[in-house]
């Protein structure tokens, strides 16, 4: 969207995946009329293809003949649009090359849908090798340049126009690092504290590109905000955090259910203790006097209301943030709602989002 108006912009992704797809977006519309020619040659490339399928995470979802398909799809657009591993690097890598590898992931998340769950951003992992999904190679490459096909149509939508400025896409962490120039505004929607696994919910596409990028999923779950793997070292609860946030920690420790001391206690002051890190990372790097949007969702733990643009906004204050303004939404599809045992709740038929919009001072 910066892009589109002529606003130079820097964006942070922790995730491979949304790097990829995020570079993919920024493709010139002046590119779109060679997509279907590069998409046949790369078809007829991938034909020519044979890989040893043996070890190849894709085997994970998909039956042998079908995870070789897609592997020589994959490879062929390396060879093509790359030219090799050693050269690949996910903060170089062009945004031509990204459209391919993006039309990829739309295959791959278009053949595993059988296996979808009740949780739309989950993809369970099939029971035994028989549940496997298999298609024909035919219904591989017709997959493929449908999707390219959508994207062609997409990039001439209005929503698509052709870059004005050249905006920058980079793989980081925005908990340890921070563009090496100040910014004139920063906008960003945190993952909210609804416990859903980002890295998980793209482990199909990292299987994809497990040969171009050498990531650790364990170690990428671990890393990310909101992550529901309980963390290496225990978290002190901090004063930075607000008084808010540490009344919800210690109600969350205090509550009866099973794993609140343990698991749940520590989960959440992983998540805060990273939310917090962004707060002071977003702070560093913004002008004095420059606005910073923070978009936030609130919800509960069991019972306790988690009243995150609250906390976040005493967080920001730490970091000489000040709040100028709050507009909230109140959403009826938060994701709270996918638990059928939530809706028991009155308090829960809908959640907010809050967007908050900070002032350096």
């Amino acid at each position: 969207m910066a892009s589109s108006l002529g606003l130079p912009a820097i964006g942070f992704d922790i995730n491979p995946v949304m790097v990829i797809v995020a570079k993919a977006r920024l493709l010139p519309f002046s590119e779109t009329p060679s997509l279907a020619p590069l998409a046949l040659a790369i078809l007829e490339e991938s034909r020519r293809c044979i890989y040893t399928t043996n070890g190849d995470p894709l085997l994970i979802w998909f039956k042998p003949k079908t995870a070789a398909t897609l592997r020589s799809l994959e490879r062929a657009c390396n060879k093509i649009l790359v030219g090799s591993d050693d050269n690949w690097n996910v903060n170089s890598i062009s945004s031509l090359a990204s459209t391919f590898y993006t039309a990829l992931f739309k295959v791959c998340r278009t053949l595993v849908s059988s296996l979808r769950t009740a949780n739309p951003t989950w993809t369970r992992l099939p029971k035994d090798n028989k549940e496997r999904v298999g298609f024909s190679a035919k219904e591989i490459e017709d997959q493929f340049l449908s999707a390219i096909s959508l994207i062609c149509r997409a990039a001439g939508s209005e929503m698509s126009r052709p870059p004005q400025v050249a905006c920058r896409v980079k793989l980081a962490d925005a908990t340890t690092e921070t563009p090496a120039e100040l910014v004139d505004v920063v906008l960003t929607s945190p993952p909210y504290c609804t416990r859903i696994d980002y890295a998980v919910s793209t482990r199909v596409e990292l299987a994809l590109i497990s040969r171009l990028a050498e990531v650790d999923v364990g170690q990428l779950r671990r890393r990310m905000i909101g992550t529901t793997v309980v963390p290496d070292a225990e978290i002190d609860i901090r004063n930075e955090w607000g008084e808010t946030c540490r009344k919800f920690l210690n109600d969350v420790y205090r509550h009866p259910s099973k794993a609140s001391k343990g698991y749940y206690s520590s989960t959440h002051k992983d998540y805060f203790n990273k939310i917090s890190l962004s707060l002071k990372g977003l702070a560093n790097s913004l002008k004095k006097g420059g606005p910073a949007f923070v978009i936030v969702q609130d919800s509960f733990y069991k019972d306790i209301y988690n009243d995150l643009p609250k906390i976040v906004t005493e967080m920001a204050r730490s970091q000489n943030l000040a709040l100028r303004h709050r507009n909230d939404f109140v959403s009826s599809t938060c994701m709270s709602r996918v638990n059928s045992r939530a809706l028991a709740h009155k308090m829960r038929k809908g959640s907010t989002e809050a967007v908050l919009c900070f002032v350096k001072e």
